[in-house]
């Protein structure tokens, strides 16, 4: 009778362990963005609309003629490996920070944009820049293009045209 109690204790165990580990694979989640640029060994490019009030307290101009429009943007670089006495590693850091948002513009119906300005985010990982741009734009109108030239890095020019959905 014990021998027999401990086989059913053993099968148990064993079916319970067996059917355990089927279930213990994890999914990983990747975020998935509005745009996203893949350029094999340099890296991804990726962008979100986003509500100005992510950046702004308040999201209308005056008069209510005009509106802000928000992307946020990442670079993620897969060459970047970071080193605090490095002067490339520094001068990266810097032109993400300050004069990245030089390299973006917005296009409304063939006339141009520059942003207002660019609100850099917290790093979350080393090869990560993310910020959101900000452009004003008249109230009835959003950006159908956004272009990035570049002047840092590799990526050339890289036109992001938006699809518009008929209502």
């Amino acid at each position: 009778m014990m021998k027999c109690n401990s086989f059913f204790l053993i099968m148990a165990v064993l079916f319970m362990t067996t059917n355990a580990c089927k279930h213990t694979k994890q999914k990983v989640l990747t975020q998935q963005h509005q745009v996203e640029i893949h350029n094999p060994g340099l890296g991804m490019i990726y962008i979100d609309k986003v509500p100005a009030q992510m950046v702004m307290s308040e999201a209308d101009t005056s008069e209510g003629i005009t509106k802000f429009c928000c992307y946020q943007v990442g670079i993620i670089d897969s060459g970047f490996v970071a080193k605090a006495t490095d002067k490339k590693t520094l001068e990266l850091g810097k032109y993400y920070q300050y004069d990245m948002q030089k390299d973006w513009f917005a296009m409304i119906n063939g006339d141009s944009l520059l942003p207002v300005f660019f609100q850099p985010k917290t790093r979350k990982n080393a090869n990560c820049f993310e910020g959101i741009l900000v452009f004003e734009t008249p109230k009835e109108k959003d950006p159908d293009t956004l272009v990035y030239k570049d002047s840092f890095g590799q990526w050339g020019t890289q036109n992001i045209i938006f699809k518009k959905v008929n209502k």
